[in-house]
């Protein structure tokens, strides 16, 4: 046994020996989560680091530290001066409300503000990130974006669910996953770009016109979110016209006015009881507010992929109440000035997110359309069933989006997050959200059981075969035809 523990020491010794003689790289980490060292997303970076001794990685906490890159340039240009003597770097980071958090989101949006997209031009590029996977497709699918847009060499990314690291199998596929991403960077192979850069020449100065005729809206609450409101610009357009096709004023809210101390510190505090830990005024405004209007319309520009990161932070901060959706039965459109046709992610992540609020998606307008006299067209349209569907009650039957991701959350919140996320836990509970566990289904299971022991039988089972697709359309058929139902 000794004999054998010392050739295992030795093989693994000579392993390192290997590792480190092999090309050394300089890898440049940037880190979204606001935990800094206490990041969950960290903890991968450091096992990748561990097996690869050979390679000297510099980690910044850009998610936590935001705020002084934002005021203090000298910390700015320390990052930019790390990537650019770099050959690779990797983008690690929590998955929070489809996308990254809002202080990754606005650390890319100074790389851009401060003309420092040279510095990661042609540098190798990797994500990692944490989550339950509740849409990390979206985040993902944004950060390889932005890379393709900053000339990055995009490679992989891997997708990791908090708790993989206590499986050693995971751990060995984030193993290869590190070691292929080197292995390319070293080799310096080339990779393909899926994202190709975003033109506006086809954006024009939007001309509106006058409201022919105006939607009564003297009974429905209007709140229309903006990112700014400047009347000269398409966006500030957009809303005035949207805003006079009522016969009654709208409430426009600037959201770089509400009262926000920060982003998301995802501290799970608001976890118990849907209390957020910051103590300034945003939560009150959401519910009250928000809460309280029929009709929500999000107005924004287009920032490089999303639109800007005080509007993402709208987004984190309420998430005060967790898994659960808030702004049930809204009737929720956006008006985004900017090429939002080119950015299909972004309109999946919109309309995902409108549906796991259980309200229903009006409509884009954006201003693409070269001709104003279309645009006018179709905010009318849209401020006419704006108030058509709220008067009905009308919620378009949902789709994979919300039905996917309330199973992801079902299952996680009665599992592993219960104890932290008990305010989720209590209210799935009180609305049968836990209900929907197929083995609760007492008909199904008494179906399952009889057809499962039936079919044993071959003569049996051939006549189910043949007579299914009949029978699965009786009861469905007979009430499509029924002039009662």
């Amino acid at each position: 046994m000794t004999y054998l523990k010392t050739r295992e020491t030795i093989f693994s010794s000579t392993l390192q020996q290997q590792k480190i003689k092999r090309c050394k790289m300089k890898i440049t980490i940037i880190s979204g989560s606001p935990k800094g060292e206490k990041s969950v997303t960290l903890q991968y970076l450091l096992y990748i680091q561990k097996h690869n001794p050979q390679h000297t990685f510099e980690t910044f906490h850009v998610g936590q530290t935001i705020k002084s890159i934002e005021k203090n340039k000298p910390k700015f240009d320390e990052i930019i001066e790390s990537v650019k003597t770099s050959d690779a770097v990797f983008w690690i980071t929590p998955i929070f409300y489809f996308l990254i958090p809002s202080q990754l989101k606005r650390f890319i949006e100074l790389i851009y503000e401060n003309k420092a997209e040279d510095a990661f031009k042609n540098k190798y590029a990797a994500a990692v990130s944490t989550s339950i996977r509740f849409f990390d497709t979206t985040a993902h699918n944004y950060l390889h974006a932005v890379c393709d847009d900053l000339k990055m060499k995009y490679v992989n990314f891997n997708s990791l669910d908090m708790w993989d690291m206590f499986s050693g199998s995971k751990r060995k596929q984030l193993r290869l996953f590190a070691e292929n991403f080197f292995s390319i960077v070293e080799n310096k192979e080339p990779v393909s770009i899926q994202y190709p850069p975003l033109s506006t020449d086809k954006i024009k100065a939007y001309t509106p016109g006058e409201a022919k005729s105006k939607v009564d809206n003297s009974d429905k609450k209007i709140v229309l979110l903006a990112d700014g409101y400047n009347k000269n610009t398409n966006l500030g357009k957009m809303i005035s016209r949207f805003s006079d096709s009522f016969t009654n004023d709208i409430q426009i809210v600037d959201i770089n006015q509400l009262d926000m101390k920060g982003g998301c510190l995802s501290c799970i505090r608001c976890g118990y009881d849907n209390k957020c830990i910051y103590t300034d005024g945003f939560t009150d405004f959401w519910k009250t507010t928000m809460k309280n209007a029929d009709i929500i319309i999000f107005a924004g520009e287009i920032r490089d992929r999303y639109l800007s990161a005080q509007f993402k932070m709208v987004f984190d901060r309420s998430f005060f109440m967790n898994h659960t959706p808030f702004l049930i039965g809204k009737q929720m459109g956006f008006i985004i000035s900017g090429p939002l046709g080119q950015i299909a992610n972004l309109n999946y992540l919109f309309s995902a997110y409108v549906e796991s609020q259980n309200s229903n998606f009006l409509d884009f307008i954006t201003d693409e359309e070269e001709d104003s006299k279309l645009i006018d067209s179709l905010i009318d349209t849209m401020a006419d069933h704006s108030i058509t569907y709220s008067n009905q009650g009308y919620i378009r039957p949902h789709t994979f989006y919300k039905e996917g991701g309330m199973k992801i959350f079902r299952d996680d919140v009665y599992g592993r997050l219960r104890f932290t996320c008990q305010a989720d836990h209590r209210w799935y509970k009180d609305n049968g959200i836990y209900d929907t566990f197929p083995q609760r289904n007492k008909f199904v299971n008494r179906m399952n059981r009889k057809f499962m022991f039936l079919t044993r039988f071959k003569s049996i089972r051939e006549k189910v075969y043949r007579e299914v697709n009949t029978e699965m359309l009786r009861p469905i058929h007979a009430i499509a035809i029924d002039p009662d139902k």
